[in-house]
């Protein structure tokens, strides 16, 4: 005769039973990358470095985030494999290496790998630029030594190094991998992002030069406009896509440290990428996407609700005017 503990032990298993096959007959997504695909918190980052007092004056909203893999597998419409890295830029090869090896076996239908490339251009902090006079391999064939002519080849040659890996990718899966663009994270706080780690507007040009070319020799790569969207956030020209319309401020999109999104600004990234991904995947990449969600309802999955109720609950701020003509 079955006791109440045995009869609890086999509905326990059953039920763990169908949540395996449910979570087996969705499809998997796989997601690479950094801090934005991990999610960054300012006020856990600055308490384990001891530096809670450098952005303590800062409301709540403006130290929290939230990263892109953790809000995708919310959304519930696949299984996700998160495996980026907020400490990617380390050591963007061995670190990368790691994620692109357990990417290759995920089976994903889908994979994001939005900022993954970032540190493949971007400089890591214990990387120096030898000095002009160093006569560096890379500038024998100019002839002449220049520190910002090195700078550049310098992260072409990183930019190599992390498109070796995504061809890797490539050739051991057979799914969609959305990668995105280069940012200009100019004017980041200089104790998250040094500005010599930054690349110069030259050079951030030929990265996404490079880039657009090697997307476009690989059906399989969608890119994000990345450097598009941090360029109008950081104007105040990213509009709300639900609502009155109005545009978000840097402030409610961008943390305290000038440089990663706040949880509201994950949901208007999120937002973004899914309008793109509905409009270019079918298949089984397209059924790894959730419906595309209402604007409020990723704002609830990324924890910003009272963020995003204050910003609506806010007067509107008044429409810049129009130049006149004796301004022109």
């Amino acid at each position: 005769m079955m006791t109440l503990r045995s009869l609890a032990v086999s509905l326990l298993l059953l039920f763990v039973g169908a949540s395996s096959l449910a979570a087996q007959s969705r499809p998997k997504v796989s997601v690479i990358g950094a801090s934005l695909s991990r999610g960054m918190s300012l006020s856990e980052e600055s308490s384990k470095r001891g530096a809670d007092w450098l952005f303590a004056k800062l409301p709540e909203e403006r130290k929290s985030s939230i990263g892109l893999g953790s809000l995708f597998a919310q959304l519930g419409s696949a299984f996700v494999l998160d495996r980026s890295d907020l400490y990617l830029f380390t050591d963007p090869l061995k670190r990368g290496e790691i994620q692109i090896e357990g990417a290759c076996g995920d089976g994903a239908s889908l994979i994001l790998a939005l900022d993954f490339l970032f540190w493949f251009g971007y400089w890591p902090e214990d990387e120096k630029l030898p000095k002009g006079e160093s006569g560096s391999p890379l500038l024998q064939a100019y002839g002449k030594s220049d520190i910002e002519l090195e700078r550049c080849l310098r992260s072409l040659e990183k930019q190599e190094h992390g498109f070796a890996l995504i061809d890797r990718l490539l050739s051991k899966t057979t799914a969609p991998i959305v990668i995105a663009d280069y940012p200009d994270m100019f004017g980041a706080n200089p104790l998250m992002l040094s500005p010599h780690r930054i690349p110069l507007r030259r050079t951030l040009d030929e990265l996404n030069r490079r880039l657009e070319r090697f997307a476009a020799e690989r059906p399989r790569l969608l890119v994000f406009p990345l450097a598009d969207y941090v360029a109008r956030s950081k104007r105040g020209q990213v509009a709300l896509p639900e609502g009155d319309g109005r545009s978000v401020l840097p402030d409610d999109a961008i943390q305290g440290d000038n440089l990663h999104p706040t949880r509201l600004g994950t949901a208007l990234v999120m937002h973004e990428v899914l309008a793109l991904l509905h409009e270019r995947l079918d298949g089984e990449a397209k059924r790894a996407l959730p419906e595309m969600p209402a604007f409020s309802a990723l704002v609830a999955k990324a924890g910003a609700e009272p963020h995003y109720r204050a910003l609506l609950a806010a007067p509107k701020p008044a429409s810049a005017p129009a130049p006149s003509s004796a301004s022109k």
